[in-house]
């Protein structure tokens, strides 16, 4: 399907799973399958920005890659230091930003990453 619409999709479905997750978590069973459907597809969306990432500027491949993963890094950081800070309002407050995080990657990804051809 291309590497911008898998990307895409994979965004709004994160969304989508992230809001759904207080829903189905009402029971053990429900949340199980949730988180585990919210991380396949996050990893699914997280795997394919790879190969993307490695065309976006060809002459520093190495370097855009290195500093992907790092703001990647700092990202996961910055969700520890935030997640328990919205968890005080529950945990639609957290299925809310995510979500709302998710959905402005995939707008930042339709009006401003272009890949060279």
């Amino acid at each position: 399907i291309g590497k911008r619409k898998a990307i895409g999709v994979g965004c709004l479905l994160v969304a989508l799973s992230s809001l759904l997750l207080p829903i189905v978590s009402r029971n053990v069973t429900g949340a199980l399958i949730g988180l585990s459907i919210a991380f396949i597809v996050f990893e699914f969306t997280f795997v394919s920005v790879i190969p993307m990432m490695t065309e976006l500027v060809v002459e520093a491949r190495a370097t855009l890659l290195a500093s992907f993963l790092a703001s990647a890094a700092l990202g996961r950081a910055l969700g520890a230091l935030v997640g328990p800070i919205l968890f005080q309002f529950g945990l639609v407050a957290n299925a809310v930003a995510a979500s709302c995080l998710a959905v402005l990657a995939a707008f930042v990804l339709w009006r401003f990453v272009r890949v060279q051809s």
